[in-house]
């Protein structure tokens, strides 16, 4: 054993291999470390194997570590590995473990415009299935993807950071990952990709705090079947924020998963905020762009402030499109000032193809759904009647209330000429009691023979669970017609403020039915590669309506 352990500024140059299997390991540190465990500033800049090879490669492996010591992966570059034909290993760049950690840090790797011809699994960052103490301290920051990474062969996964699955970190550790920046990934075939998890936690209400913040995914793309997915985490605890990352770019054959939490998180609080989601393409799934599930062991759940946009799926199959999924996030839970536009599902008329823009379902005991924008949804080849929603509130447990205020909805699908195209902007089960205020429910799309043009669409004809204090909305389907409809529960319909406000008295005796002046209804910007028309669903409040 020794205190310290110190392999820094090494450079492997120029390195081969003629055999067709056999394991290859550039640097691997596996003594007992007790204070300092430090790999450093090195620089794997060439590996080729000459013969079609089956041999894994490791760039980094490090373990042994004493539970108190502090272990530093950070500053190393990977370079020119390559296969003179092709291969089936495994490749895995940086592998660490260490057991009841106090501080590790992996920072400021570079991953530099690697292409690499192997069917086998690529990771860049594994952390084993080690735990930190109560104090601990995990960073995993600042390391980058330069140029580019492209994995030529068909097979196995590629994955960013993995914390390797059964890691049990308690309450009390923390666990960082910011500003980094893991983009133009390549892949082909059977090729699934994950960019970022984190399921370290032992669950059942104890776990690290994880602050998932500052990271780019941008152009990532398979053209296989295989599912991407961006950031996921798990047994997260009290305080885990995911924030500000971007991901952007995203296009595969397969589902897409863009950001999503677990339903084994915990604690008072838990964030998803402020991230920008966009560009994601599919030629052959689904696509949930923001997914979280419900966990009874998070107090408050809070979704507030993400923008989403520029979505499109087209399959045979069924290829539904969810930009904002919520099957609960918490006891209470939040979903505020979230952006939501440009977003289409095209291809088939299957049951199955949907377009919902905040979907809240399943679970929980009270949402606050509020000041969010949802707009320039499209489903221009499906005949279904209701299978375009702005917001859609799905059966949930009985006893559950949804606060639905300030909310923005404006749904306009133009294009659509298959029979009994029908749509929504606000859809809503009779599970929960919906209370519904200060809302702009406007639906403008076209209804093709028995198709409905809804602003609000209810389950049921009973009101039981309508909320007394629902009001003040704004109410607008275009011109009334048998099609165009203030509000419908499948028996009746109203297409006049006044039928429906005498439906439903005294709820909504002060709501109106005007159209919106918005200074834009298009989420599609003119220009450039932002995510969303700065002025979407703003009121020109130039012009007088009883909405201003």
């Amino acid at each position: 054993s020794a205190a310290n352990v110190n392999i820094s500024n090494n450079i492997f140059s120029g390195n081969s291999s003629n055999t067709a299997s056999g394991a290859t390991t550039m640097i691997t540190s596996s003594g007992a470390v007790g204070t300092a465990h430090t790999i450093s500033s090195n620089s794997v800049t060439g590996w080729t194997w000459n013969a079609v090879s089956s041999g894994a490669f490791t760039g980094i492996a490090a373990s042994s570590t004493a539970a108190g010591a502090t272990l530093n992966i950070n500053s190393n570059s990977f370079s020119g590995i390559t296969y003179a034909s092709t291969g089936s290993g495994a490749h895995t760049y940086i592998n660490f473990n260490h057991g009841a950690s106090v501080a590790d840090n992996v920072n400021l790797n570079t991953f530099n415009n690697l292409n690499v011809n192997t069917t086998g699994s690529v990771t860049f960052i594994n952390r084993g299935t080690t735990s930190m103490t109560a104090t601990g301290s995990l960073s995993v920051s600042s390391n980058s993807i330069v140029t580019a990474f492209n994995k030529g062969l068909a097979g196995g996964t590629v994955t960013g950071f993995t914390n390797g699955g059964g890691a049990s970190s308690p309450n009390g550790s923390t666990i960082l990952h910011n500003l980094n920046n893991f983009s133009n990934i390549t892949t082909t075939g059977a090729t699934a990709i994950t960019l970022w998890s984190d399921a370290d936690g032992p669950g059942g209400g104890s776990g690290p705090t994880k602050t998932i913040s500052n990271n780019t995914f941008n152009n990532v793309s398979n053209t296989g079947a295989s599912q991407i997915t961006g950031i996921t985490h798990n047994f997260s605890g009290n305080g885990t924020m995911v924030t500000a990352n971007t991901l952007t770019n995203l296009s595969g054959g397969g589902v897409i998963l863009a950001l999503s939490t677990g339903t084994s998180v915990s604690g008072a609080t838990s964030t998803v905020s402020n991230n920008t989601i966009s560009n994601l393409t599919s030629t052959g799934g689904q696509i949930n762009a923001l997914q979280t599930g419900f966990s009874a062991l998070i107090t408050t759940g809070t979704i507030s402030g993400n923008t989403i946009s520029n979505i499109s799926t087209t399959s045979a199959t069924a290829n539904p499109v969810f930009p904002l999924i919520c099957s609960g996030f918490g006891v209470t839970t939040n979903i505020s000032k979230n952006k939501i536009g440009n977003v289409q599902s095209t291809g088939n008329a299957l049951a199955g193809s949907v377009v919902f823009g905040i979907l809240a379902q399943t679970s929980g005991t009270t949402y606050n759904i509020s000041n969010n924008l949802v707009g320039d949804l499209r489903l221009p080849a499906n005949g279904s009647a209701n299978n375009l929603q702005g917001i859609s509130i799905g059966t949930l447990t009985a006893g559950t209330t949804v606060n639905l205020f300030y909310n923005t909805v404006y749904v306009n699908e133009s294009t659509n000429a298959v029979a009994g195209f029908g749509s929504s902007a606000l859809s809503a089960s009779t599970t929960p009691t919906l209370v519904s205020q200060n809302n702009i429910l406007i639906n403008k799309s076209v209804f093709n023979t028995t198709g409905l043009t809804v602003a609000f669409r209810y389950g049921t004809t009973s009101l039981a669970t309508y909320g007394a204090a629902s009001g003040n909305n704004d109410y607008y389907a275009g011109a009334p017609s048998a099609n165009n409809l203030i509000f419908n529960d499948g028996t009746n319909s109203d297409s006049t403020i006044g039928a429906f406000q005498t439906r439903v008295s005294p709820r909504d005796s002060a709501s109106i039915s005007v159209d919106a002046n918005f200074l834009s209804t298009t989420a599609r910007p003119a220009s450039g590669d932002a995510p969303l028309d700065a002025n979407f669903l703003h009121i020109d409040n130039t012009i007088a309506t009883p909405i201003n």
